[in-house]
């Protein structure tokens, strides 16, 4: 009866092994990315990342090959951004256009589906043999408007949806599978972005002179009058740059009062003041200057020129230079 039992139990371990399912072969392919980074692109505002893939098998089989296919698609913000007309973003949400291409003269765009403007294909193969591997790599060419017309800001399009799917055949001599068609089809995210920054950015173009006397005379007499007169200052900013103009007290200061000389050392006192024509205008930032946001053209201030009526003790001509001081 024992010996019964024992026969019994070696019969049922014999069924275990004959039962047990056979071990799979198995593929695995990850990718990353580095940025699209345009703050270093080269002349005409082109840059290149780097896309990494690497593909890993277990089989008993002597070679594999895959097929797969790396989609980009419009990335974030959708809209405005689309696959066509790519565009990153700053905080204000101002657009910048840019583009993504699978060539180096960057004339097919890159695309997510095998449709036009389609993603990039390749296949790989590899031998195996238990254990095989292989890696690689394919630059992203990029290309961005002209950033002179950008206005200013930290610039991102982020792609979250850019993705391999890949799949793969094994045998001594296999023929690679289209990516989403044979064994283990499989999608892998590999999100990376596309950034760039436009910093402000403001230049004083013209700062007109300011003439009291009418007709460019020399002041004669005994007293000066009232006299008043205007000036402008021309600037260019980048758009959204926050800016400031300062005026300071000229060559010939008095007790925080601007002066005009002649060159035997008399002078007569004059003010300055901003555009409204009543504020004193002078160089401390964020209390006396006149200030603003670009909205991208050119912006125009008037300065506005007096001169209260003062004792004139020698005729002649007056003058003094004035700073424009710029801040951004």
């Amino acid at each position: 009866m024992n010996w019964l039992r024992s026969v019994f139990a070696l019969l049922l371990c014999a069924i275990g092994i004959f039962s047990a399912p056979q071990a799979r072969a198995l593929t695995m392919c990850s990718v990353t990315s580095t940025p699209l980074d345009f703050n270093s692109a080269t002349a005409g505002g082109t840059t290149i990342a780097t896309l990494s893939y690497q593909c890993s098998t277990l089989s008993f089989a002597s070679h594999v090959a895959v097929g797969m296919c790396f989609a980009i698609g419009p990335g974030s913000p959708t809209p405005p951004s689309t696959i066509a007309n790519r565009v990153m973003t700053n905080q204000a949400g101002d657009p910048l256009p840019f583009q993504i291409y699978k060539d180096p003269p960057r004339s097919q765009i890159w695309g997510d589906s095998p449709a036009q403007p389609s993603y990039l294909a390749i296949e790989i193969d590899y031998p195996v043999g238990v254990v095989g591997q292989l890696s690689g790599q394919i630059n992203i060419h990029g290309s961005v408007a002209d950033l002179s017309q950008a206005a200013a800001g930290n610039y991102r399009n982020v792609f979250n949806d850019a993705r391999l799917i890949y799949s793969y055949r094994e045998s001594t001599s296999p023929n690679a599978p289209k990516c989403d068609q044979g064994n283990g089809a499989t999608t892998e995210y590999f999100p990376f972005e596309a950034l760039v920054t436009v910093p402000p950015k403001c230049t004083v173009v013209t700062a007109s002179d300011m003439n009291f006397s009418p007709g460019g005379m020399p002041l004669s007499g005994t007293s000066t009058g009232d006299l008043t007169s205007t000036s402008t200052i021309n600037l260019t900013c980048t758009k959204r740059t926050a800016w400031q103009v300062g005026l300071d007290e000229g060559q010939n200061p008095n007790g925080g009062v601007r002066q005009m000389c002649n060159p035997g050392g008399a002078c007569i006192a004059y003010q300055l003041n901003q555009p409204d024509g009543a504020t004193p205008w002078g160089d401390d930032v964020d209390v006396d200057t006149v200030d603003g946001i670009s909205a991208g053209p050119p912006q125009t201030l008037t300065v506005n020129g007096r001169v209260n009526d003062q004792p004139l003790t020698q005729a002649g001509r007056y003058s003094d230079t004035v700073k424009v001081i710029l801040t951004y």
